[in-house]
This record gives C-alpha cells, structure tokens and sequence, in this order.
C-alpha cells in the first residue's frame, strides 16, 4: 500500500507539472505511473488476504510494462496516437489486475473480518469506477469533445481525491487495511 500511495502521489504531481504549471517538464510520465495500478492493486488485496508471499521476481514481471513506459517516455515523447493506445492498454492491464484482485479476494475471503471484505470491496468498486470514468475520458479525447473531456478530467480528480480520503478514512477506522494478514504464530512450547 505503500508504494501504492507514493505512486499515486507522484502520479498527480507528474500531471500537474505536465498540464498545468506554468514550468512544464518535458517528458511525459503518466504512462509509467498509471501501469502501476493494477499490479499494486492485485498484490495488495493479495497480502490482505493471503498468507503466502509471493515471490519477489514473479510480482516484478507485473511491472515490465511500466519499465517500457518509462524507457521509451525518457528516450522519446509520445505522440497522441501513441498515447491513446498506450492508455488504451493500460485501462485494460489495469481492468484485468483489477479483476483477479477481486477473484482473489473472493475466493479468499473465509476468516477475514467484515470490515476488511467490505474495505476491499469498496476500494476496487472505485477503481472500477474510476477506469470507466477513464474510459469515457479517452473516448472524448479521441473524439476531440473538449468540454466532455475536461467533465471527464474533473471526474477523475474527484474520484482520486475521494479515494485519498477514503484512505485516510478507512486506515482510522480499520488499521488492518496497511497491515495485510497475519500469520498464525504458534506458541513452541
């Protein structure tokens, strides 16, 4: 969760500085941190209801497509048709990430407290909600529909604040949600 929230935060400074500061940087990382959702969603809900770690190197192929991201965003700039199919993949890497952290965590969900299955289905539900809403946004932005892409824009920034809040919100009331499971811890004697 940890890394999901410092990517999450450096996400939105990247846009920031890349769309609307008076100083732009030159190289476009949004693709790069937007592929890392998916996999940091999955092996998240993962370690909250798993016992079992998975190994390090099988969860670092999860982030190959992050890595090309960012190679190609520092040796070239992305052009819009680029970017459209970029974002295009990466709405369905991160829909598919999304969707085996929910057949995770339902298969999984047997001697987990309510209050974590709810959190975790709260969390993906708007996630979900968030890929349409970045679905729509693509289609208006193919479309050059300027006013629906920038509704679109807002929604997204709405949606990512309330999930940081949601965060904040829920790691008050429910703890366990940046702790993952526990294992069972026999006494030897």
């Amino acid at each position: 969760m940890t890394l999901f929230v410092l990517n999450f935060g450096l996400h939105f400074i990247n846009i920031y500085f890349s769309e609307f500061a008076d100083h732009t940087i030159k190289t476009d990382l949004n693709p790069f941190f937007a592929s890392n959702y998916g996999p940091f969603i999955y092996l998240y809900v993962k370690s909250l209801v798993d016992n079992s770690r998975e190994p390090a190197h099988r969860s670092f192929l999860y982030f190959v497509p992050s890595l090309i991201f960012l190679t190609w965003a520092i040796l070239d700039d992305f052009s819009f048709q680029q970017l459209f199919f970029f974002t295009l993949f990466i709405l369905g890497y991160n829909i598919a990430f999304t969707l085996a952290a929910l057949k995770h965590s339902l298969k999984a969900a047997t001697g987990h407290s309510e209050g974590l299955k709810r959190w975790i289905v709260y969390f993906l539900l708007l996630f979900f909600l968030l890929w349409i809403v970045l679905a729509i946004n693509l289609f208006f932005s193919y479309r050059s529909n300027l006013s629906a892409h920038g509704y679109a824009t807002t929604s997204i920034f709405i949606l990512a604040t309330f999930l940081a809040g949601s965060l904040i919100y829920f790691s008050i009331i429910l703890p366990e949600i940046f702790r993952g499971s526990k294992k069972n811890i026999q006494n030897p004697t």
